[in-house]
């Protein structure tokens, strides 16, 4: 399965996204959206978050 995070951060009149595409377990994620979609992308180095 693949899923698509997009990160929003509004901050001091700074807007900031950024997205990344990253595949997962469907069971995995049917089971417990959430923490699969933060493991994976804390997990990967496609989407960071930097000021």
């Amino acid at each position: 399965m693949i899923i698509n995070l997009k990160v929003y951060l509004h901050a001091k009149e700074t807007n900031f996204l950024q997205s990344g595409t990253f595949s997962v377990s469907a069971y995995d994620f049917k089971k417990d959206p959430d923490w699969t979609a933060a493991v994976v992308a804390y997990g990967s180095n496609r989407l960071k978050v930097t000021l």
